[in-house]
């Protein structure tokens, strides 16, 4: 009786560990959605938007993190992060920048050049150093 007592609580804590793997594993899991079919809450110049922040973090977070938002500005620089996703940068007359990480289908980095003007739409993932957009995709 009190080893089929020990075998059901094994059984119970075996079954709960993995549910719970899997939940985190799917709360926590990287998706690549962009965010090219949905409307922008506001367009507005890089180096504003970079200058909102830098002004007024809390007032810009209200208005933009978490929105979808579409930035013009100048490319300062265009990389690669491990996904192989291009990261533009814009130019801005302070020490940060509005960077913007593309989703994968949008990640032709032979487009991009610097010093080109382009129109960045993406969603606000808030602001450190830099105001970041992720599943960005570039407005014709």
């Amino acid at each position: 009786m009190k080893k089929q007592k020990k075998k059901i609580i094994w059984l119970v804590l075996i079954t709960g560990a993995i549910i719970g793997v899997a939940v985190i594993g799917y709360l926590f899991r990287p998706t690549s959605e962009c965010v090219c079919n949905k409307k922008a809450v506001a367009t507005l110049a890089a180096t504003e938007l970079l200058n909102q922040y830098e002004t007024d973090e809390e007032k810009a977070n209200s208005l933009y993190l978490g929105n979808v938002i579409a930035v013009e500005g100048i490319i300062s620089s265009v990389e690669s992060d491990d996904l192989n996703r291009a990261v533009v940068a814009f130019e801005s007359q302070s020490f940060g920048t509005v960077s913007c990480t593309l989703c994968e289908k949008e990640s032709e980095m032979e487009k991009l050049t610097e010093g080109t003007t382009v129109t960045i739409k993406g969603q606000c993932s808030g602001y450190t150093f830099d105001v970041v957009l992720v599943k960005c995709c570039l407005v014709n």
